[in-house]
């Protein structure tokens, strides 16, 4: 922060900003107790567990709700990072449909939908980063610290199958799927694996 002034002409406040900070639009929702944040690209849309063709069937351990007729797997933030599960009927504040890049998509439970907000994302710690379910930390409007979710490895964490399996080609379809092909990003994940994401995606690097 620069901030310079003149005695009967004002003061100027000058805010340089890192390049290693960005703005992430998120929604910013609640899980036992605590405040987390979610990236907004990932979410589809919010729905209450009571709306109208909403129904939920528990499979062993794990908890289906069908909505409008789709059959989506439920994972309970709660659950997964507090270890704090719901009771049996699996009841919850507010369910958010996260749809990942691969065209994946589940219900995340939270307790409570806050805002909608742009936040100001910092990297964390390498140790927090390792866990795999986070990819940033931010401020809130109390000044206390709030984590950026990783919806890839919430999904990882929970059992839901990231990888689509394409059907093979046809004779004669090689020529138009190579048409077809895209620039992509290829990178090495924190567990070692090698990734690719479409380079359209990225912002920067």
């Amino acid at each position: 922060i620069a901030i310079d002034s003149a005695v009967g002409r004002g003061t100027r406040i000058a805010l340089r900003v890192p390049l290693t900070l960005t703005i992430t639009p998120a929604l910013t929702v609640m899980a036992g107790g605590q405040v987390f944040a979610l990236p907004r690209s990932f979410v589809e849309e919010v729905i209450a567990p009571q709306a109208e063709g909403t129904r939920f069937t528990r499979l062993g351990d794990a908890l289906l709700a069908e909505v409008r007729e789709r059959p989506l797997p439920v994972l309970d933030l709660a659950a997964l990072l507090l270890h704090a599960p719901r009771d049996r009927a699996g009841r919850c504040g507010n369910l958010v449909v996260v749809r990942l890049a691969g065209g994946v998509r589940y219900l995340l439970a939270v307790d409570a939908i806050l805002d909608h907000e742009d936040l100001v994302v910092k990297p964390v710690a390498p140790s927090v980063m390792a866990t795999g379910l986070y990819v940033g930390a931010t401020l809130n409007d109390s000044g206390s610290p709030m984590l950026l979710l990783d919806v890839n490895g919430l999904a990882r964490l929970g059992g839901i199958a990231l990888d689509i399996q394409e059907p093979a080609p046809l004779a004669g379809e090689g020529a138009a799927l190579e048409a077809a092909s895209e620039p992509a990003l290829v990178f090495t994940a924190s567990n070692g694996a090698r990734r690719a994401l479409p380079l359209a995606l990225a912002e920067r690097v």
